[in-house]
């Protein structure tokens, strides 16, 4: 289960470390993900108001970049969200999100990001 504090520290430490830098913005979202459910948002934001279901906990299947999810949490629709993935990679990457923030936030931070011909690369 990912909280609205952890989402946040995660989330902030992801654009500020690449903005400072100067080289790129990235979305709020860290994953882009193909069959993104981006456009869903607004959609199941008006589900989730006219059954009056707010303030409570968000599931999301096939989460991939969980960017439903993340996006109801940051406007704090829902308390909290519980993302569910088959995909061994991006389940990785959520499950060090969750259980190990800080060191991931520290491996991002120390990573060197630069530009060659275009293309982004890490050192």
């Amino acid at each position: 289960m990912l909280g609205l504090a952890k989402t946040k520290k995660l989330l902030y430490n992801l654009n500020n470390r690449l903005i400072s830098k100067g080289e790129f913005m990235i979305p709020m979202n860290p994953l882009r993900y193909p069959g993104g459910k981006t456009f869903l948002v607004n959609y199941i934001y008006r589900v989730l108001d006219t059954n009056s279901i707010t303030d409570c906990t968000f599931y999301e299947p096939y989460a991939g970049s969980a960017a439903v999810s993340i996006e109801f949490l940051l406007k704090e629709i829902v308390k909290k969200i519980v993302i569910v993935e088959k995909d061994p990679l991006i389940y990785s990457f959520w499950k060090s999100v969750v259980e190990h923030t800080d060191e991931l936030c520290k491996k991002i931070d120390e990573l060197d990001i630069c530009w060659k011909h275009g293309i982004n690369c890490f050192r």
